[in-house]
């Protein structure tokens, strides 16, 4: 790669690819939004009851908890997949910012005249194409590992979530000790 000199080729191969990287992570980007708003209209109330429970850093009671799950009743879990689509998104819209200066670079450089070799530009260039390609490629193999680096995201649904589980898991299990205990005492 010390040899890379941007030249009219290399620049117009620059200008002609990255529009073209740049509509597929658009399209991309655009499909995994739907799916996130698709995914808004089922935790619209579950986030409003966290908000209202967590706001301001607000350590809520067991019980306080427990009353607002009952009162959400049956509903859907938060998928990972919701916060691996975040990712997505944010990693995309990176990927079209080094894109976009990639573009201007090069129509830069064509539109001068006589323009010098420019080393650094052509290696600016060609490490937003290969970002972009191995985004539109390999980020998909990625999401399932950043399904659990994502896991502790710390928002406020995800604590209640957490929490709404601990708590039902100490009922449980107390529970089990008191029923332990009965049987103990006949």
């Amino acid at each position: 790669m010390s040899n890379v000199e941007m030249n009219e080729a290399f620049a117009a191969t620059v200008a002609a690819v990255a529009p073209v990287i740049l509509l597929v992570v658009m399209v991309e980007i655009n499909n995994r939004g739907s799916r996130i708003r698709e995914m808004n209209k089922l935790y619209e109330r579950e986030s409003a009851v966290a908000r209202y429970l967590y706001e301001g850093g607000a350590e809520p009671s067991r019980e306080q908890v427990l009353a607002a799950d009952d009162s959400l009743g049956d509903r859907p879990q938060v998928s990972p997949q919701y916060k691996v689509n975040w990712w997505y998104i944010l990693s995309g819209m990176l990927v079209c910012n080094a894109l976009l200066v990639a573009e201007f670079v090069a129509l830069s450089w064509l539109s001068t005249p006589d323009p010098e070799p420019e080393p650094f530009a052509a290696r600016a260039c060609m490490i937003a194409l290969v970002i972009g390609f191995a985004w539109v490629v390999g980020v998909q193999f990625m999401a399932v590992d950043a399904l659990k680096m994502l896991d502790g995201s710390g928002t406020y649904l995800s604590r209640f979530t957490a929490d709404v589980r601990r708590y039902r898991e100490q009922e449980a299990r107390e529970r089990r000790e008191a029923g332990q205990s009965q049987s103990a005492e006949e």
